[in-house]
């Protein structure tokens, strides 16, 4: 019995590249200490490589020619389809016990993970769908499910990764099903709704495992004084405050706009509202009479989770979503969150216990419902529960020892030896 597993974890970048990759600088984290042995391989970082965050694309020049190379085959339409990456990848994965691959959009081939499957188990993550379509990331933005079928004449063609000269779609989800259907790649997907939708793209030949995401619930967590907090952060104490928040607020897909709406039919109770993220003018210019501050892109999770947990609601009102990380530090912090049970969020929100969810989409009974909770003190009274539900769904050591769980599972170990 091996107990200690050398664990290969890759993606796009490191932390501050996206929710994904924080997802797999997390695991590799955890999983070190547990014991194990990982190693973080990234495309890009902006924390600089050491012992244990290495490139994926090899040492040098090699990294910025391979690079440049999937932006110029992307402009073709060929984003992913070159595996640029794969005789440096070859080198870097080799000795491994487990690859475990998330976020490869624009940067790694499926050819790459299918390579990689001929040296080691690999597991693959889908944070997004573009593992099982012709390489858009949420293909509900368009209301589009070609990916059943074969895709081509893409809606979303003009969208990163996929926009470019030509439409290469229908090959790029011929890649992948390929891929898929030799069976040799795990997939993991943090929420069901995820699992369900890939299933049922039929390009699988396994149903996926569902393994949560994980919130540092040491970081997240509840102030000791959210009255000084408050002051310190210049906010009211008389009134609700609002958090919204992603990585771009002007992003369509987020659909701040939505959220802002809500805001302003709760203005009976005189909402501020923060907006967490990269600034967008047009945003702002929509608020209004709505009191709001605009944060900037917050990076360091500790000030971030300060803003979060000052806040009394977290609205989120994304078109298409999988799990998205800043509910669940929401949560964490004891923040109820009030949107729509968009994709996975419905599973992390428990409607009237640690928040509300909106089923018909309706901007009015959302701005109702904040009125409603913050005069009743409904809102409040959610704090307790929901920060309980964060802890026991969304622990660190949960996402660990399932992973670990998964990891000698696909080693042909057993568990719990």
């Amino acid at each position: 019995m091996k107990d200690k597993i050398r664990i290969a974890v890759v993606s796009r970048g490191d932390e501050t590249c996206g929710g994904a990759s924080r997802v797999a600088e997390d695991l590799a984290r955890q999983m070190a200490a547990r014991g194990h042995e990982a190693t973080h391989f990234v495309t890009w970082t902006s924390k600089g490589f050491t012992d244990t965050r290495k490139s994926l694309y090899g040492p040098g020049m090699l990294r910025p020619v391979t690079t440049l190379a999937h932006r110029a085959a992307r402009k073709f339409g060929l984003a992913e389809m070159v595996p640029f990456e794969l005789p440096a990848a070859m080198v870097g994965l080799r000795g491994f016990d487990v690859i475990h691959f998330h976020d490869t959009s624009g940067s790694i081939s499926p050819l790459t993970l299918s390579a990689a499957a001929r040296i080691a188990p690999v597991a693959w993550t889908f944070h997004d769908c573009s593992p099982f379509t012709g390489g858009c990331l949420y293909p509900q933005m368009a209301g589009c499910q070609k990916y059943k079928d074969g895709c081509g004449d893409c809606p979303l063609s003009n969208e990163w990764p996929i926009y470019g000269w030509s439409d290469r779609t229908p090959n790029a989800l011929a890649m992948r099903r390929r891929l898929h259907r030799k069976g040799r790649v795990s997939v993991i997907t943090p929420s069901q709704w995820m699992a369900d939708t890939a299933w049922a793209s039929g390009n699988l030949s396994e149903q996926p495992t569902v393994i949560s995401n994980m919130v540092d619930t040491a970081v997240f967590a509840e102030p000791e004084d959210r009255a000084g907090l408050r002051a310190r952060l210049g906010l009211p104490q008389d009134r609700p405050v609002i958090a919204i928040s992603a990585a771009s607020i002007g992003d369509e897909r987020k659909n701040v706009g939505a959220a802002i709406a809500g805001a302003v039919a709760a203005s009976s109770v005189f909402p501020t509202v923060v907006l967490i993220g990269k600034p967008d003018p047009k945003v702002h210019a929509i608020m209004g009479p709505i009191d709001f501050m605009a944060t900037g892109y917050v990076s360091d999770r500790k000030h971030l989770a300060e803003w979060l947990s000052a806040a009394d609601a977290f609205m989120a009102t994304p078109m298409a979503d999988n799990q998205p990380l800043a509910i669940m530090e929401a949560l964490a912090c004891g923040t109820p969150v009030y949107g729509w049970p968009t994709g996975g969020i419905a599973e992390m929100v428990v409607d009237g216990v640690t928040g509300r969810m909106i089923r018909d989409g309706s901007a009015s009974a959302l701005g109702e419902a904040i009125s409603s909770d913050w005069s009743s003190k409904a809102m409040s009274g959610m704090r307790s529960a929901t920060r309980r539900k964060a802890v026991r769904n969304f622990s660190p050591s949960a996402f660990a020892e399932n992973h670990e769980k998964h990891y000698r599972a696909m080693m042909g170990m057993e568990t719990g030896a």
